[in-house]
């Protein structure tokens, strides 16, 4: 009775110590957006795949990612873009830089012009957040060189910043 009991704890501490490891990774990263039948970049599944669509060519993330977070787009969305985006990147670096100093300049430009865009704010400081998860992580690496675009930016402020100027929760 004693060694029943005994497996039975261990086998209920073992589930227990399982399911909370199906919510294990760097959350930006790992844990996908639920965002429906909306438009967002090519992925295969929304579980542990963390490499998109095979077929993708980022020589196109830029220009697609850009589309994709027009104004209208909800954060949600948003946000899982970003995720995807950084994922892609991560096999791309000149694409990862390019898309980070888009969206950095996106964001400088209307402010510049006297109209700050929360939501552009809010893509700069949320890719930033996932390139700091998952980019230039010494766990990750690919190569000894590789570098975060990231590094130095505060995109935790910067999404700070995003809701201080929309003065409302984001949609």
């Amino acid at each position: 009775m004693i060694r029943s009991s005994r497996f039975v704890v261990v086998l209920l501490a073992t589930l227990l110590s399982l399911a909370t490891l199906t919510k294990a990774g760097p959350p930006l990263i790992c844990h996908s957006v639920e965002i429906g039948a909306a438009k967002s970049l090519p992925w295969i599944s929304h579980d542990w795949n963390l490499s998109g669509g095979e077929t993708y060519d980022t020589k196109n993330l830029v220009r697609d990612t850009l589309e994709i977070l027009a104004p209208d787009t909800p954060v949600l969305v948003r946000m899982e873009t970003l995720r995807r985006a950084t994922l892609y990147a991560r096999k791309d670096s000149r694409a990862a830089k390019e898309l980070l100093a888009r969206l950095h300049a996106r964001a400088t430009s209307a402010e510049s012009s006297g109209r700050p865009d929360a939501l552009a704010w809010f893509d700069v400081g949320y890719l930033a957040e996932a390139y700091k998860q998952w980019i230039g992580q010494s766990w990750m690496k690919v190569a000894k060189d590789e570098q975060n675009p990231a590094a130095g930016v505060d995109g935790y402020a910067l999404v700070k910043k995003a809701i201080g100027l929309r003065g409302l929760p984001l949609r």
